[in-house]
């Protein structure tokens, strides 16, 4: 990432100069806030304390309810800026569900297909006739490797357009029959974006925007531009072998913008979720399909649903996840549809222990009525 300007990161650090170092109340503060919080904010606390993470946002929501939201360590070490619920973090994969939430609505709205081949929608797509849909790039099903996304793990080209991304794209072999094989694939969901774009007529950020984020208030989530300043954007760090703390090689997510381009808060990511567990933003049948698990074509269940993971815990039931990385990234979100519970950790750190820290609010705030 583009480094920001010093005084603006000093600028920012006064703003944030009278939040504590440690755990910070979110603004406003959750209602009725649990004595028996302060035990999850320490374990968390030491957590970060101890496994040397500079900075965490942890949150949990229910029923419509903020239960919790803390954050942890700093945003950035250098200046000493506190981490607080306010701050946003690179949210990695996790904008894949973001990706998959509008193309429910899309389809919702009768513009969307997900099992209409892709050449439906862009006509110069390379594999026309071989059978590839927006369900199949969604779920890691369609042939497509991820060459394309792992070629740029660092790379600071900036693609102006999905269009700019795609061109180059289309140049890369798949590596399986399209519904043989799974194979994860970030370069995948660029495709999704154009088709986004030809449905809407629009940007794949503005109709993300428009469809996602503005009806949920996620005023928070926006794209992790490295071009722009970005306001309480936080700086991204990596532990190196021998242990020490050091920022992240800087990148430029803009071929994967669908993939992996966002930044968000634990906050917005967690209202995010309740959405999708409740009733009224997405048809039961929209809701139904993007968190089934889909299989091979040989009947192997891949465990991938739409943007999302399924699984079984033998303490809370269905599980839908999806984690996230990447530079100075690592995320997590659990939704527990049995309990109507997310949970959501965000880091600033490679490999950070976001779910050790997910567990921990689990732990405080799971358990099937």
């Amino acid at each position: 990432m583009t480094r920001i300007d010093p005084a603006c990161l000093f600028a920012l650090f006064c703003i944030l100069a009278t939040a504590p170092a440690g755990a910070t109340p979110p603004s406003p503060a959750p209602a009725g806030a649990a004595e028996s919080n302060r035990s999850l904010d320490a374990g968390i606390d030491d957590l970060v304390r101890t496994r040397g993470v500079p900075g965490m946002s942890v949150a949990v929501y229910r029923e419509g309810r903020l239960l919790y939201s803390r954050a942890f360590g700093r945003a950035d070490l250098e200046l000493e800026v506190p981490a607080t619920p306010a701050i946003r973090f690179g949210i990695g994969s996790i904008t894949k569900s973001l990706s998959t939430a509008l193309c429910a609505r899309l389809v919702d709205r009768g513009l969307l297909d997900l099992d209409a081949p892709v050449e439906t929608y862009l006509p110069d797509f390379p594999y026309a006739g071989r059978g590839i849909t927006v369900r199949l790039l969604a779920a890691h099903l369609s042939g497509y490797g991820d060459e394309f996304s792992t070629a740029r793990w660092l790379s600071n080209e900036h693609f102006s357009s999905t269009r700019e991304a795609m061109a180059q794209l289309w140049t890369e072999p798949l590596v399986a029959a399209p519904g043989a094989e799974h194979h994860y694939a970030n370069g995948s969901y660029t495709i999704i974006a154009g088709v986004i774009e030809k449905v809407t007529g629009t940007t794949f950020d503005a109709a993300l925007a428009a469809e996602v984020l503005e009806p949920l208030g996620m005023r928070d989530t926006v794209p992790n531009d490295p071009t722009i300043l970005v306001p309480r954007r936080t700086s991204f760090y990596l532990k190196r072998d021998d242990g020490t703390i050091h920022e992240a090689p800087t990148f430029d997510p803009s071929h994967k913008q669908a993939a992996a381009g966002y930044l968000s808060t634990a906050e917005d990511l967690a209202r995010f979720g309740h959405a999708l567990l409740a009733d009224g933003f997405l048809s039961p049948e929209s809701r139904r399909q993007m968190f089934t698990a889909l299989k091979t074509a040989d009947g192997v269940d891949t465990g991938f649903a739409l943007g999302w993971r399924v699984a079984t815990d033998e303490d809370h039931g269905v599980v839908y996840h999806q984690p996230g990385g990447g530079p100075g990234i690592s995320t997590w979100i659990y939704l527990l549809p049995d309990e109507q519970l997310v949970l959501v950790a965000l880091s600033n750190l490679t490999r950070a222990p976001v779910g050790d820290a997910i567990n921990l609010a689990a732990e405080q705030f799971g358990g099937r009525p």
